[in-house]
């Protein structure tokens, strides 16, 4: 065996060959039939390479091991200088054997990518002469072969021991109960001689010195040219002057001359089992019963020892004929013992006589002799059974038999149906994909499809295998298009989906409702999917389908389906391909190689042609997942969104939150990688995943999440808070922004223009000291279309549709922040502190406002209102902030207090400088709280006076009695 590699810069692939010389067995044969099978797939001889060598005593090697080899160059030019000339010597030069008497099948064998050979299996036939168009043999020819052979036979028998076997040759050759067979394995000769002439209804007798064979038939039987006719006479009539006292093996010598035994109906077997093979199914193991009904029906079944392993029958009709025979003899329920003067000593088994017995009412009976055995005093002692004229012969129609089968394994699966290919959506492929719906013309042998890739047109790589053929046809109706239904399913009772599925005989089924809401039943039909409820069937191979529901995973349902459509039910057997964003654009080659139902059938890559097709990556374009559980928890007093990230094959997914009244007039607040996402504000937020997959394709949710905040930010201390709708929009406006509805709204004149509103700087805050300042702001914009005017309605947020066509998407309207941690006093001078800090602080940049806590002494804020569409105008509606800070706690320890009091000014912690508290703790108006501890001295405090700036306070041991005293004050405002 050798292989050689082919490649082309990658993985090699190799080529494997093999000379063979296969053992069929003993010869010579007659030859070998045609076909033959390499594994499951039938073929033959030439198309194998195979040659037969019939196993002859005068047999000659192969061929191919004894031609001649060949000279090398020095050795020519050597013989042709000295004369002398080297004997040319065989090619394989001690394997070249003839193997005599062994019949081989040889060749040089293409064993393709496998090293190993196949199962080869031949239909031998051999040497003796078939004497039926079957090619099997006579018995009696196979059984003096058997024994006589020279190389095989039993040793020293020769054909003098034969009696005459006509009679039983022309009872075999009636009946048609002829055998092939084949010993692959030592066995016992006797046995084997004994089992099959029992299963051809033969006795065999020893008797004078040959083997003689005595058919059992007792009825006339007629075929292939030979006719049997039964004993018709008996040889003697026996009686009581015949008998001697029994000394058979039951019975008595002081009884009845002749004892019977009998096997009681239930106790009879009435099934045998034969087992045989089937040559009409490839040699394949079969097995048949012979049985009898009506005693089965009475008694039960009751088998006879194993099944009668007959492997020598190679058809059904005649291991059917053997098993009734065989269910015959079991149902003679006579067996008789009786001993005879020497006299009857020409008596043999097989011999009829009758017998006549008083005792047991018997005249002349018929029996058939089974056993004879000669005793000590020359007497004879026989055993026989009751004969009943028919009982060994079979019924002509006994049973109704299994033909078996012959499958051609290699069967041309025929040609291919032109496929549906097309790329589902992300909901119903689950990423890129392309699905191919295939069916055979030859809806009968078609068993499926291997299907072969190829981007440029000549290298092919296996894909996948399709098991079975899709259910696909088309519609013989046009479907008209069904109205989307926004708020569920799409469900169209009106029209009926008519569909016809000839091309691949497929069947349909009905589901339950619950199946067609879930899709279960889904079925593709030119771009749409259509799921159903109920099939009924109008014609061959024609549904009707009610109940639809249009649109399932994603598709159109508003479309109108023509006659003619490509119609696919969407199952196990669709054919599906992954392949990546990358090869979006690219034409690729699909070859479907079809197999038979056997999955084999000879098809290659060049018997099939190529389908183009042009990937589009559909799948991109789909909605994305819906955001779920989505909820609400506070983060630092806070209100945060938090939701489930969805799973999807696409990259870059980012999250987007809109505030406002629905999703397509809400105003964008950004979009975030990750949540949780802090809250601008009570009011209705919308989420939704998007992504831009490839350029020019943004792709959101399906459907937008809903949540409503109320209370978004907890407060525990206002200082501030301001409605600027409310009080005008006082403040600076830029160029471009101007304050309409009679104050109550900001707007942009001009398209493409970006506008700012600064509230007056008295709206600024300080806390007079640095901590973390709670911010809560809230604002909302809109966009509209330039053209549309809107300012003249008043108030425009009575408007039921103020985007018109849903413009606010187009525009940013945000806040901005801006902080300060200190106060430059010198360049306060005598000017209102509120009035400048604007000028008198170092403010930072303006940021983005993001809910939470600013870190600051003072801080301020402003509207931006922003456009990224130039047909787009902004107007702001709303802007109000509010402001909150934490507890203040000043601590003051080891104070002295004399007996006529004390006075502090409040000074925050850490602060060298004094400053007032705002107010006291909850908010405005709230006074402060004050503790004080007196250390070693018991008593209490007595405030004199107490404002947001001071404190003046003395201590008293009991009323009226101030003392002094040392103790810690704590103060505590915002």
């Amino acid at each position: 065996m050798f292989g050689g590699s082919s490649g082309n810069g990658g993985a090699s692939s190799y080529v494997y060959y093999a000379s063979v010389e296969i053992a069929l067995g003993e010869g010579p044969i007659a030859g070998v039939s045609q076909p033959m099978w390499s594994s499951k797939a039938m073929t033959t001889l030439s198309q194998e390479n195979i040659a037969i060598l019939l196993g002859g005593a005068s047999q000659s090697p192969w061929g191919y091991l004894t031609s001649k080899g060949t000279l090398t160059g020095f050795e020519f030019i050597r013989d042709l200088l000295t004369g002398q000339f080297t004997p040319i010597a065989g090619a394989h030069p001690g394997e070249d054997l003839a193997y005599r008497n062994t019949a081989l099948a040889v060749g040089n064998l293409s064993l393709g990518a496998s090293s190993s050979l196949p199962n080869y299996s031949f239909e031998v036939q051999g040497g003796l002469t078939a004497a039926l168009a079957s090619g099997d043999v006579e018995v009696t020819a196979m059984l003096a072969d058997f024994l006589t052979n020279p190389r095989y036979g039993v040793p020293g028998w020769s054909s003098s021991l034969n009696a005459d076997w006509s009679y039983a040759k022309g009872y075999n050759m009636a009946t048609g109960l002829c055998v092939s067979y084949a010993l692959s394995a030592a066995v016992s000769a006797s046995q084997f001689m004994q089992d099959v002439l029992e299963s051809v209804n033969i006795m065999p007798v020893w008797s004078d010195a040959t083997l003689k064979l005595v058919p059992l038939g007792d009825a006339t039987v007629s075929g292939n040219g030979f006719a049997y006719f039964p004993p018709t006479a008996p040889l003697y009539d026996l009686d009581d002057t015949d008998f001697l006292p029994n000394q058979s093996s039951f019975g008595s010598s002081n009884g009845d001359p002749v004892s019977v035994q009998r096997t009681a109906p239930r106790d009879q077997n009435n099934v045998v089992t034969v087992g045989y093979v089937d040559r009409a199914s490839n040699y394949n193991p079969a097995s048949l019963n012979a049985q009898d009904d009506g005693s089965i029906l009475l008694y039960g079944k009751r088998a006879s020892k194993g099944a009668r392993d007959w492997k020598w029958f190679q058809n059904s009709a005649t291991a059917a004929m053997a098993g009734q025979l065989a269910l015959g003899r079991e149902r003679l329920a006579n067996a008789y013992s009786f001993t005879l003067r020497p006299r009857f000593i020409l008596l043999d088994p097989g011999d009829i006589v009758t017998i006549t017995d008083a005792r047991l009412g018997l005249f002349r009976q018929w029996v058939r002799i089974t056993d004879v055995k000669e005793n000590s005093d020359r007497s004879l002692s026989v055993l026989a059974t009751i004969y009943l004229d028919g009982t060994a012969a079979a019924p002509i129609y006994g049973q109704q038999v299994t033909t078996g089968s012959a499958p051609n394994y290699n069967v041309d699966p025929g040609a291919m149906n032109t496929p549906v290919i097309f790329e589902p959506t992300d909901q119903l492929g689950g990423g890129l994909s392309i699905y191919i719906a295939a069916s055979g013309a030859d809806t009968v042998n078609y068993g499926g499809c291997d299907a072969y890739i190829s981007i440029d047109g000549a290298s092919y790589s296996w894909i996948g295998r399709q098991h079975g053929a899709a259910r696909m046809g088309a519609l013989t109706l046009s479907l008209p298009g069904y109205p989307a239904n926004p708020t569920g399913l799409s469900i169209d009772q009106l029209n009926t989906l008519k569909v016809s599925l000839a091309e691949s005989a497929g069947q349909l089924a009905s589901g339950s409702t619950a199946d067609a809401v879930n899709f279960n039943t889904a079925c593709w039909v030119g771009g749409e999917v259509v799921s159903y409820q109920t099939a009924t069937l109008t014609g061959p191979d024609a549904y009707d389908l009610t109940y639809l529901v249009r649109g399932c995973y994603g598709t159109d349902g508003t479309i109108t389906h023509a006659a003619g459509t490509p119609f696919v039910r969407l199952d196990n057997s669709i054919l599906k391909i992954p392949f990546d964003k990358n090869r979006i654009g690219t034409t690729v080659q699909i070859k479907l190689v079809p197999f038979n139902v056997y999955g084999a059938g000879g098809k290659t890559l060049a018997d099939v042609s190529a389908i183009s097709y042009t990937i589009t990556g559909a799948a991109l374009a789909s909605p994305l997942p819906a955001v779920t559980n989505a909820r609400t928890f506070v983060v630092d007093s806070v209100v945060n969104i938090g939701f489930d990230e969805i799973e999807d094959f696409r990259n870059g997914i980012r999250y987007e939150i809109r505030v406002g009244s629905t999703p397509q007039t809400s105003v964008s607040l950004g979009t975030k990688a990750h949540p949780p996402f802090p809250t601008f504000g009570d009011g209705t937020y919308w989420i939704a995943a998007v992504c831009q997959p490839v350029a020019d394709l943004v792709v959101y949710s399906g459907s937008w999440t809903e949540v409503t905040i109320s209370g978004s930010v907890l407060t525990t201390n206002v200082v501030a808070e301001y409605d600027f709708q409310a009080l005008g929009f006082p403040g600076t406006l830029s160029p471009g922004v101007t304050l309409t509805g009679a104050g109550s709204t900001l707007a942009v004149n001009a398209s493409g223009i970006d506008g700012v509103y600064r509230p007056d700087t008295v709206y600024d805050l300080d806390i007079g000291r640095v901590a973390p300042i709670l911010v809560k702001a809230t604002c909302k914009g809109i966009g509209t279309p330039v053209g549309q005017d809107i300012r003249s309605v008043n108030p425009i947020q009575d408007m039921s549709d103020f985007s018109g066509i849903g413009s606010s998407q187009y525009v940013d309207v945000f806040i901005e922040v801006s902080i300060a941690t200190s106060v430059d006093l010198d360049d306060l001078g005598d000017l209102d502190p509120r009035g400048d800090l604007d000028a008198a602080s170092d403010w930072g940049p303006w940021q983005r406002y993001e809910p939470g806590y600013y870190n600051a002494r003072l801080i301020r804020t402003r509207l931006v209102l922003n456009t990224i569409d130039p047909n787009t105008l902004v107007t702001g509606l709303e802007y109000s902030v509010l402001f909150d800070v934490p507890d203040r706690v000043d601590t003051y320890t080891a104070v002295t207090v004399p007996t006529g009091g004390v006075t502090i000014n409040f000074t925050p912690a850490g602060s060298a400088v004094p400053a007032p508290f705002i107010f006291g703790p909850g908010g405005f108006g709230n006074p402060l709280h004050v503790q004080f501890t007196a250390l070693g001295t018991s008593g209490n405090i007595v405030i004199d006076s107490l404002s947001l700036s001071a404190i003046t306070f003395h201590f008293e041991s009991s009323p009226g009695v101030p003392v002094a005293c040392t103790g810690n004050l704590f103060v505590q405002g915002a």
